[in-house]
């Protein structure tokens, strides 16, 4: 759903401007990263380096590697990069 971009009033009729999508992912928040080649993928653990709405390209960290690539957020937990 959307969530309100500031305060609106009562009989307001809502817009595009008044309104915007909610962060999915939080900075700092644990994510899975999923790299995918044709029909290859492979998933790693990661954090996001920064907040992200739902398709929106954001930096993410591997846990294991701590190479930073960026990935599409494609839910509240998940990050998939294409190669």
């Amino acid at each position: 759903g959307l969530m309100a971009s500031r305060n609106i009033r009562i009989n307001t009729f809502l817009t595009d401007q008044l309104t915007e999508l909610p962060d999915l992912v939080k900075k700092g928040s644990n994510v899975l990263i999923t790299a995918q080649s044709g029909a290859i993928s492979v998933k790693m653990n990661g954090t996001a380096l920064e907040d992200g709405v739902m398709g929106q390209q954001i930096r993410v960290q591997n846990v294991s590697s701590g190479r930073i690539v960026y990935g599409k957020v494609v839910s509240d937990s998940e990050v998939l990069v294409n190669y």
